[in-house]
Parts: structure tokens; C-alpha cells; sequence
């Protein structure tokens, strides 16, 4: 992988403290991004030049990305013959969550951080910054409607679902998601395909992956495998501001 390092200065970059007294976020492109991240954003949005059988997850993180990528993955690879493979032009897939439960959910997953043993992200304070859009890849309404508005101009290329809408009616939405690119399920057994990749794709099936377990990230990083699997609930963040309160 190229290093684009060389070209972007983190000192020409706005920045911002968000956790602590020395935990900065970078802006840029509108968005605010770690440190550790920001290299790798930069040299996206100059480099990146997708390929027409590209599939991007568009997800703003904690908001059902992990599944979501296993579904796509399940669904692209039951056959290596479909239109998807020759055709399908740079598909993109957001996913929202509802933006509570998206607050608790990247509350939780810092809290899990190498840095949180040395001190906790107040929840609190995450409100606040959650609020202001200063949060790793913030703001939260600025990505969700960015994509929104793109999923109603071009149809054809974006489509737009949330997480609410997978979990509760996960058979229709994967059906659907195989419409969108264009490798819908054939034959008989249709009902059963869509069975099989659903419950393949689980909470249970996938976070007791031993990869899922026992690997982590690099210290860089400084967070486990299985940071990225949490049964969430829809309307979280309600019984976590009562239990904070």
C-alpha cells in the first residue's frame, strides 16, 4: 500500500479536543477524523478511483456496519457468476441508525479503547460532542443526508437503509439489497437463500467467530476484535439516560 503521509501537515488542519486533554480531531473534507485515520482519508479522496464492479459501505460508524459487511460479503459470494461481477456501476450503501442509539453505541465502543483505561469517556460529555459533530468522522447528520440526498437523486447507484429497518425485517431488506445489485435470488428455494444468509450473518454466528474473539488491532489502535459486536436494542439511549440519571 502507497504512503501518502508526505503530502498532507496535520498542523495546517483545524483541530479540536474531543475526550480528555489531549485527544484531538482532525478536519477535513467537512468532517473531523483521528489522527491515527487521517492519512488514510487523504489519500482516498485524492487517489481513490473506484472500480465499476465497486461496492462501497457507506455506514457512519456504530451503526450496524460489521453486519451489514457480512450480509453484502454472503450475498455477493453465493455465486461467482452474476451481473454484479460485470457490470453493477460503483454501488454505495448507507445505513442509519437511529441517532440515539448511534450516540450510545459509540460511547460503548470508546469506552473500550486502550485509552479508556486511563480514563472514560464521560457519557455526558459524548452527548455534547455528539451534538456538535465533533466525534471520530462527524458530523452524524452531515454524512446520514449527504447520503440521503444521493440515494433520492441517483437511485441507481445509492441505496439508502437503516439499521432499524434490517433488524426488524432483515429477510426483505436482504432480498432487496440483492435487487439493488443485481443478483436477486433464483429458483425454488428463493426463501430458503435468504434464510440461509440471514442466520449466517447472526449476532450469535458472527461474534463467536474465533477471529471475532481473540484477534485485535494494532496499537495504534489499541482495541479488541470483538469492540465491534454489541447487542443493541432499539431505544437504548432512553434506558441509558435513565440508568445515568
Amino acid at each position: 500500500m502507497e504512503d501518502f503521509s508526505f503530502d498532507l501537515e496535520l498542523s495546517s488542519l483545524p483541530k479540536e479536543k474531543w475526550w480528555g486533554d489531549d485527544e484531538y480531531l482532525f478536519q477535513l473534507g467537512g468532517f473531523w477524523h483521528l489522527p491515527q485515520l487521517i492519512h488514510g482519508v487523504h489519500g482516498v479522496i485524492n487517489h481513490f478511483q473506484p472500480l465499476p464492479s465497486d461496492i462501497i459501505l457507506a455506514s457512519f460508524p456504530k451503526t450496524g456496519t460489521a453486519w451489514l459487511k457480512a450480509l453484502l460479503y454472503s450475498i455477493v459470494n453465493r455465486s461467482s457468476k452474476h451481473r454484479l461481477t460485470v457490470e453493477n456501476p460503483h454501488s454505495l450503501i448507507p445505513i442509519l441508525e437511529n441517532p440515539k442509539d448511534t450516540l450510545v453505541s459509540a460511547w460503548h465502543f470508546v469506552n473500550k479503547w486502550a485509552r479508556a483505561k486511563e480514563e472514560q469517556w464521560p457519557f455526558e460529555v459524548a452527548v455534547e460532542k455528539f451534538c456538535r459533530g465533533l466525534i471520530p468522522s462527524g458530523p452524524y447528520y452531515d454524512h446520514v443526508m449527504g447520503y440521503r440526498n444521493l440515494s433520492l437523486d441517483r437511485p441507481k447507484y445509492a441505496h439508502f437503509l437503516t439499521y432499524e429497518e434490517l433488524k426488524n425485517d432483515p429477510k426483505t431488506h436482504v432480498k432487496k439489497l440483492t435487487e439493488f445489485l443485481g443478483c436477486p435470488f433464483q429458483g425454488e428455494d428463493v426463501d430458503a437463500q435468504v434464510e440461509g444468509i440471514v442466520n449466517g450473518c447472526s449476532f450469535e454466528v458472527l461474534s463467536n467467530h474465533e477471529v471475532n474473539k481473540t484477534e485485535g488491532f494494532p496499537a495504534r489502535i489499541g482495541l479488541p476484535s470483538n469492540s465491534f459486536f454489541r447487542r443493541v436494542l432499539s431505544g437504548i439511549m432512553k434506558n441509558t439516560c435513565l440508568l445515568r440519571l
